[in-house]
């Protein structure tokens, strides 16, 4: 190997390995974050963030910020450090639970996501009382799932959250994020593949059939929407009906024209 090639090489490596660490830095920094908020609630404050329950949360800190000087100091701290100072309790709690949670554990949902089969991800759309026993049922038959679920309990801040909640949390906001996200994306493959006008009026198997069959080019621009979305161990059919059926009618309805009005 010449010294040029060698050279170039050798900044390769340097930059793959930096890239990774300044991807890890971004997860600890997040998660440092976070716990600067949620290490000042205490158990029962605690127990109300993992449920989702940010309005009795709220209350709950508005309440001790009154009464305990040293509480009201470090959640004064908190929200000048995150630049949140006007933000009540309860929205505060939402800040760290829609965004903070959800930038900490981008990469986990898709992680999640291809551990699961295409039934798996249908009642996971569909917030199927069925799903977390689901979950609870292959962390117990497969140790692989079961370690994935405690790292993120243990290292990715989803801190003593059960099953139920945890899968909650992936629904409610990394999947609407995702998914909401890559909207446009999936318009703009179903234009490009001739089959928009059928998608939006309902008929999915049609649809879909124009996407199996269109350009090379297309189809790359469908493999990229669906890693980006988290959608990829289901089939076109599938994804499609996803959308049309969940996503469309969870989004806000003038979003929704104003995104279709661009084809």
């Amino acid at each position: 190997m010449n010294k040029g090639i060698r050279k170039f090489a050798v900044i390769a490596v340097l930059g793959i390995v930096l890239s990774g660490c300044a991807v890890e830095y971004d997860v600890l920094m997040f998660k440092q974050r976070f716990d600067e908020y949620f290490n000042i609630l205490n158990e029962e404050e605690r127990a109300k963030f993992r449920a989702q329950d940010f309005a009795a949360l709220g209350e709950a800190v508005e309440k001790r910020t009154k009464e305990d000087p040293a509480f009201n100091k470090a959640m004064s701290d908190v929200k000048i450090h995150e630049a949140i100072t006007t933000f009540d309790g309860e929205t505060t709690a939402r800040f760290f639970y829609e965004y903070m949670l959800r930038e900490l554990n981008r990469k986990n949902y898709h992680k999640f996501m291809r551990l699961l089969n295409e039934d798996e991800i249908l009642l996971f759309a569909q917030k199927s009382d069925k799903f977390p026993e689901i979950i609870t049922e292959k962390r117990n038959k497969d140790r692989n799932f079961d370690r994935f679920i405690e790292n993120l309990t243990e290292n990715y801040a989803l801190y003593e959250f059960s099953d139920y909640q945890l899968t909650k949390f992936f629904r409610d906001v990394t999947f609407a994020e995702a998914t909401r996200r890559h909207f446009y994306d999936l318009l703009s493959v179903l234009k490009k593949s001739n089959g928009l006008q059928a998608f939006l009026d309902g008929d999915i198997d049609f649809a879909a059939l124009h996407i199996v069959k269109t350009t090379p080019a297309a189809e790359m621009e469908y493999n990229e929407f669906r890693r980006n979305s988290g959608l990829v161990n289901m089939s076109v059919p599938s994804v499609l009906r996803v959308y049309y059926e969940i996503v469309i009618n969870e989004m806000d309805s003038e979003a929704v024209a104003k995104t279709i009005a661009k084809f």
